[in-house]
């Protein structure tokens, strides 16, 4: 492991210097120090020089004629960098003297000041006054290297000059003067997307505010998402609709999302490069970019992890990867010219030039139980990194259509435009969109492609049609959506809800479906409300659906439990307000929503709970079920055990 480690920071050093950085080399290798500036305030600077003293190597810390540095020197040397880190650098600002954000090249060149005397050390210091794991610290160097790699990569190393330089350019082409917008009212300006692409957007202002409101959103995800797999079973929609537009084989794709749970596909896959992803990414499908390295962080992640959700993700989107993988591999057996103006266009559009698709051809193919494969590793090993990123690009971008996965303009509007973490309206801009990157990634991914179809090229599949890909994608979503809601149902102890339309609940249930499959994006969560429901659900479940699930879990507290009981106190009515605490509390606990706990939670120990603090609630449950659906229970509220299965028949009675 720490040779592995120590090969990958290497490689990216080197890397970043052949792009223009100067990046030294430890002679000892090292790990990440992530500081954590509240702590490390509360602990104060003579606490933080003492508990740190005693920690570091005190070979390292030479004066100028190269002898060690007594006690007093390195206290002082130790005052001075707490300075720095409690005050987050604030303490090297002179008033009125302007600091540049300097070149990117130049990021990464400062020595190094804290040196740990060894492992142990730097443990105990992270155990005071670091900040989440040593993979989580791991991991945010390898991102934040390779974020700066590719941007002076692409952009040379004064990334800021470029920037200003194409901004310009833009103003001038469109004729616009300084003082005036690039966009519309209805797009997202191109700055914010630089912002976002260079990490300003997600750097906290006040770390204390965006860890607290990420640590809100974190365990909302932990109790909310427990169940978001059942929901998930639409991603077959997008996956077949995808696939059709890059004219993949169905049953090859089908064939490779069934090989992803044996050891050999797995292990094919990370020798080679194609597995790229963190399971933080399958999260933020959902979330938002709300996972953090805390023990809610944690938490979230295990909840997902236990529910399911990232292994159903990731055989999807890594079946997907490796069907693709096989196509490009056997078109790049063809000549530039020979290529349809469909795939010529497709390729483009990533960057692919006729030049890069003569060097593909060139690249050494992999073979998987007898496919040819295109990968990473082979067009490396013909030494072109940057042809193997634009190759590779492509086709994790059809992926992330495949699963849909938040694109660059879904975390613009996550995000508001842009606006800081850790400034108020940024926290709670990104606290109002949680769970709504899914949607929102569906019009920025599908509904835009579908707006920008053009099937009139030469060699375009029959999914490149506007009405085949909108025909296949909504119709797919409502009736992936349909068994989403019934499966939904089951999993409540309920019979399946009646769909035929002529039934008091047939048209409802469509609605309900067209809601959950995902096809309508966020109107259906925002439009399709069940008006049958009593006001406090209908206005509790429109605050979730437009605040949030924090600011809505609220709402749902005063206005359906408080509110709501009141009215219903003033009229003479049995409220429950106790037993629907008790549910509201249930709802929000960490792991309670786990679909393959929810049933056993509910049925042995919620019920019980329920009818001891209001008797009669249950028997107002099953009359509840009846009322606005006409169903029956398979395992009734308040049973210990089924008394049945569910009835299929129920679907169509």
């Amino acid at each position: 492991a720490a040779r592995a480690w120590l090969d990958t920071i290497e490689e990216l050093r080197t890397r970043f210097n052949r792009a223009g950085g100067d990046v030294r080399q430890l002679d000892y290798g090292y790990t990440p120090q992530p500081h954590d500036t509240a702590r490390i305030r509360k602990a104060g600077k003579q606490a933080w020089v003492d508990s740190t003293f005693s920690k570091v190597d005190r070979r390292r810390y030479l004066l100028e004629d190269g002898s060690r540095m007594g006690d007093d020197d390195l206290r002082e040397l130790l005052g001075k960098m707490y300075d720095t880190l409690s005050t987050e650098g604030v303490n090297k600002l002179e008033p009125g003297v302007f600091t540049g954000s300097g070149k990117r090249a130049n990021r990464h060149g400062d020595h190094r000041q804290l040196h740990f005397a060894d492992g142990g050390a730097w443990v105990d210091y992270m155990r005071e006054f670091g900040r989440g794991s040593l993979y989580d610290a791991m991991m945010s160097h390898v991102s934040a290297m390779t974020r700066d790699i590719t941007l002076i990569e692409r952009y040379g190393p004064d990334v800021q000059a470029q920037r200003r330089l194409q901004l310009d350019e833009a103003r001038m082409a469109d004729g616009k003067t300084a003082s005036e917008p690039l966009t519309n009212w209805h797009t997202v300006d191109p700055d914010t997307y630089f912002r976002i692409i260079t990490g300003e957007v997600g750097m906290p202002k006040s770390e204390a505010l965006a860890r607290t409101a990420m640590m809100v959103r974190s365990l909302q995800t932990a109790a909310k998402l427990g169940s978001a797999i059942v929901s998930s079973i639409t991603d077959l929609g997008t996956l077949v609709t995808t696939a059709g537009y890059n004219r993949l084989p169905y049953w090859e794709l089908l064939r490779n999302v069934a090989r992803q749970g044996t050891k050999d596909a797995r292990e094919f896959m990370a020798a080679h490069g194609m597995i790229a992803d963190s399971l933080a990414d399958w999260i933020n499908r959902w979330s938002g970019d709300n996972i953090g390295a805390d023990w809610a962080g944690k938490l979230s992640n295990s909840v997902m992890r236990w529910s399911l959700m990232n292994a159903w993700t990731d055989a999807l989107r890594q079946g997907f990867s490796m069907t693709m993988n096989a196509a490009l591999a056997r078109m790049s057996r063809v000549d530039w010219p020979a290529l349809s103006e469909y795939d010529r266009g497709r390729l483009q559009r990533a960057g692919i030039t006729e030049a890069d698709w003569a060097a593909v051809r060139g690249a050494q193919l992999d073979s998987y139980k007898g496919t040819p494969m295109l990968t990473p590793a082979g067009i490396k090993a013909a030494g072109n990194e940057a042809l193997a990123a634009k190759v590779f690009g492509l086709i994790q971008d059809e992926a992330e259509f495949a699963v849909v996965n938040p694109d660059l303009t879904t975390r613009a509007v996550m995000t508001g435009g842009g606006l800081q973490a850790g400034t108020p309206m940024g926290e709670i801009m990104r606290t109002v969109m949680q769970f709504k990157s899914f949607p929102t990634a569906m019009i920025t991914r599908h509904w835009r492609r579908l707006a920008e179809l053009d099937s009139s090229v030469d060699g375009a599949p029959l999914m490149a049609h506007r009405s085949m890909y909108a025909f296949a994608l909504f119709t797919s979503t409502l009736a992936l959506g349909a068994i989403a809601t019934q499966a939904k149902q089951m999993l409540q102890g309920k019979d399946p809800i009646d769909m035929t339309p002529d039934d008091g609940t047939g048209a409802r249930f469509w609605v309900k479906a067209a809601a959950q499959g995902g096809g309508l994006a966020i109107m259906g969560d925002l439009f399709l409300v069940d008006p049958s429901t009593s006001f406090g659900d209908q206005a509790a479940n429109l605050a979730k659906n437009v605040l949030g699930p924090t600011f809505g879990t609220v709402g749902d507290l005063m206005l359906k439990n408080i509110t709501g009981n009141i009215w219903e106190a003033s009229q003479g009515k049995d409220t429950h307000w106790e037993a629907e605490l008790a549910s509201w509390a249930k709802s929000n606990t960490p792991g309670a929503s786990l679909w393959w706990i929810k049933p056993m939670l509910d049925r042995g120990i919620m019920d019980q709970l329920n009818e001891n603090m209001s008797p009669g609630y249950l028997s107002k449950m099953r009359a509840r079920a009846r009322k606005d659906w006409g169903q029956s229970y398979w395992w009734a509220p308040g049973e210990m055990a089924p008394s049945r299965a569910p009835d299929p028949a129920a679907i169509a009675q």
